[in-house]
Parts: structure tokens; sequence; C-alpha cells
């Protein structure tokens, strides 16, 4: 399971550059800032606090890049990300930097040490008729290790090399005439201490509405609830993001 993931993944990266070839070539930057009730990512809680999410992205045709971060404003959590990829209608390839320190130790890339995680991810997009979306994911360096044993003290006890733990998330997008709806799915195929699972298990059932607040003719505020359940460690949780 886990090298035919990464299989998949690799296989998409070379689609992806020949699609490119296809698309328009066009820079863009985009700026923009979330603000979210508490940072809740594939079912995890990263932080309870009310957080700031800032997004600087740069395109060019198909291809995109940029950087965004999550920071708290009690100041108990921040993570600086990184990410590129690529883009068509029906297909999207990305490669995530993760850094698990709050940008402490920023530069430590040590495999054996380092507290960054890259995340490498597929999204396959349905057709127009039937949206369903599929998501493949794999941890392909850094802060992802397996444990191999406990300590007597219940401590985990890791091996030097890397676990590739993997995600796969189903979802279906639709539109009413007053909102969008996403419904999604999220499932570990087998044993991650980085998604907290000894086995498949389900960590994402979401209920995700968003619609526009017009706020005069010319400002509208995008506006999004979240319900997310992780069915693997019991929890509910109640999110609501402003775009700006």
């Amino acid at each position: 399971m886990k090298k035919s993931l990464l299989v998949l993944l690799f296989s998409a990266l070379g689609f992806g550059f020949h699609l490119q070839a296809q698309s328009e070539e066009k820079f863009g930057i985009h700026v923009g800032t979330d603000i979210a009730s508490a940072y809740i990512w594939r079912g995890m809680e990263s932080s309870q606090a009310l957080n700031i999410q800032p997004t600087l992205e740069f395109t060019f045709g198909g291809f995109f890049g940029g950087f965004w971060g999550s920071y708290a404003i009690n100041g108990s959590f921040q993570e600086p990300d990184i990410y590129a990829g690529f883009a068509s209608d029906y297909f999207s390839f990305s490669i995530t930097d993760f850094h698990l320190n709050s940008g402490i130790d920023y530069f430590d890339f040590n495999p054996e040490s380092t507290l960054h995680a890259a995340d490498a991810v597929i999204t396959i997009n349905g057709p127009e008729k039937f949206p369903l979306q599929l998501t493949l994911s794999s941890i392909v360096f850094g802060a992802d290790k397996k444990v191999e044993s406990v300590d007597s003290l219940g401590n985990n006890i890791y091996s030097d090399k890397n676990n590739y733990s993997s995600y796969v998330e189903l979802a279906y997008p639709f539109s009413t005439s007053a909102v969008d709806v996403v419904l999604s799915l999220g499932l570990v195929p087998f044993e991650s201490d980085f998604y907290g699972t000894t086995k498949v298990s389900f960590i994402n059932a979401s209920l995700s509405a968003s619609k526009e607040i017009f706020v005069s003719e010319n400002f509208s505020l995008p506006i999004n609830f979240t319900i997310t359940a992780n069915p693997n460690n019991q929890q509910v949780f109640f999110i609501l993001m402003l775009s700006l």
C-alpha cells in the first residue's frame, strides 16, 4: 500500500508536466487571509484558539506555489508552510512543507532530527455532472517515523526511517440556491503516529457550507461553517471561517 501510493504520486507529477504545455501562460499573485475559530486539519486539532491564516500565492499557467501560515492570536501556536504544485481541470499535484515546530530550528533538514514534514498530494476531480474528488497523500520526508516499540515509561521508540504516513479522502461538492456544500470522508490506510492511528482508521468526516455575505454593492465577505468528526479519537469540531 505504501509503495503503491508513492508510485501514483510521482507518476501523476510527470503527467502534470505534460499537461502544462496545454495551459495558458499567465502570471498572477494572490494575497489573502482567513480568520478561523480553530485550526482543524484532516480531522485533527492543531489549535483550539482563534487563528489568523495568511496566504501569498504565485501562479503561472497551471503551476502554483506560495506561502501559507496559521497563527493563534494568543501566541500558543504557529505553523509556517511552503507549497508548490500544478493544477488542471481534472487533476492537481502538490507538495507542502509543514513545519511542526513553530518556525524554531526552521533550517534543520537533517532527516533524523528535522521537524519539517513534506506532504505529496494528488487530487483527481470528476466531471461536472458527477464532481466527486479523490485525494491521495503521503508524507515523503521528515518528521514521520514509524513506532518500533514502547519503553517501560510508555514513551514511543521511533525508527530512523520514514513511515510514509498516507491519507485518502473522498469529497463531493455541490451547490444549493443559498450555499456551496462539500461532504468529505477521509481515512488513514495503515498505522501512523503522525495521524494517531494504529490500523486503518477513519479520521475525518466533514460537512462544510460556504456562502458570500454582501456587505455593500462592491464588497462581500465569504463565510464558511464546517462540522468535522474524527471517528478514530471520537472528537467533533465546529469551525467558523471568514475570508478577507
